[in-house]
């Protein structure tokens, strides 16, 4: 298990909690919007050691197809070479590194002030020590949350059913048309990303999603898209991408529902968990329930993006969404997903 930073304080990661933020470096995947470059593609070894400037882009590479047996995911999601952690994801250099024992000596001394970690990257599932840091922080009375790009559902699954996360974060990059370009990675193999949408949505596990929104990378029909799989997912239907159940959303054409949704074009007959303002307002109400509950749906946060120059693909090569957009269809996602939010977008 390796760190490459920490901060000691928010209260805002984990709903509900006052905690501390670790970073995991690496990642398979290689969203050029990302703002945690050096995390992603390493840094010569003197700037790790450091601080300094970040080593040049590392191409990613395709993933690996799934693994037949459940917890055993390979560094990537799918075709392609890949390794098992951190150290095989295509890194141009070094990482940063903060020591294990250092860590757990901070959170000895915050026992009673903090009560929550929460793990992110980079993609924290890359890391084989996973499991036994989760259980050392919980072990000292500390709530776990992951974030994760949810193309490992195997280790996701494993942590989860061995209960040693409380919360769990996936980002759900685009609609899957166009998946591979936002996260980076060419010919990306969806299967995984849906098997860990499909899993999260079984309700094992208090977990929200969430999408970076990003003008030039998401349009209307890529947040109905995105809306429209993870309504698929709540009722357990395959996920639908052709183009015309999108463009059906967006120009409010009802079509059939597919059996046991109860509604048309793929939306739940009624929605009984709130809007996602309320889930918002009230972080501890846990996230996800019983399987196939309607007030079992977990939040989707749609998220506003901020230009620095941490990012991977450059700085002024992205920019925000306006607001106004944003406000504007959010109505017509609540109508597929009830508990879609806005968050840091003003």
């Amino acid at each position: 298990m390796r760190l490459s930073g920490i901060q000691k304080l928010t209260l805002l990661d984990f709903p509900g909690r006052t905690a501390a933020t670790v970073f995991t470096p690496g990642c398979n995947f290689r969203c050029p919007f990302c703002h945690n470059a050096d995390l992603v593609r390493g840094m010569p070894e003197d700037a790790a050691r450091q601080g300094g400037a970040g080593a040049p882009e590392a191409p990613a590479r395709a993933p690996q197809a799934a693994d037949a047996e459940a917890g055993t995911d390979s560094a990537c999601p799918a075709g392609g070479a890949g390794g098992t952690d951190a150290s095989d994801t295509g890194a141009a250099g070094a990482f940063p590194t903060y020591e294990l024992a250092d860590f757990f000596a901070f959170l000895d001394k915050r026992q009673g002030l903090l009560d929550g970690i929460c793990i992110t990257g980079g993609e924290p599932l890359l890391q084989p020590g996973l499991a036994d840091f989760c259980a050392r922080v919980r072990e000292r009375g500390f709530a776990v949350k992951l974030d994760t790009n949810g193309s490992l559902p195997g280790r996701l699954r494993a942590l989860v059913d061995a209960g040693l996360v409380d919360y769990v974060a996936m980002d759900v990059k685009n609609a899957p048309e166009r998946y591979a370009e936002t996260a980076g990675v060419a010919n990306l193999d969806l299967t995984r990303i849906r098997e860990s949408v499909a899993f999260l949505m079984e309700g094992r596990v208090a977990c929200e999603f969430r999408t970076t929104v990003v003008d030039g990378l998401h349009t209307e029909d890529n947040l109905l898209g995105i809306a429209r799989w993870l309504a698929d997912a709540k009722a357990g239907q395959p996920v639908r991408t052709e183009a015309g159940n999108v463009a059906d959303a967006a120009a409010g054409i009802e079509r059939p529902a597919p059996a046991g949704t109860g509604g048309r074009n793929g939306q739940p007959a009624r929605a009984t968990a709130g809007t996602g303002a309320e889930t918002e307002a009230d972080p501890k109400r846990p996230a996800c329930t019983a399987a196939g509950a309607e007030a079992g749906w977990p939040p989707w946060f749609l998220q506003g993006f901020i230009d620095g120059e941490g990012v991977l693909g450059g700085t002024g090569r992205f920019h925000a969404w306006e607001p106004d957009g944003l406000r504007r269809i959010l109505p017509e996602l609540q109508r597929i997903v009830p508990t879609a939010a806005l968050r840091g977008i003003d």
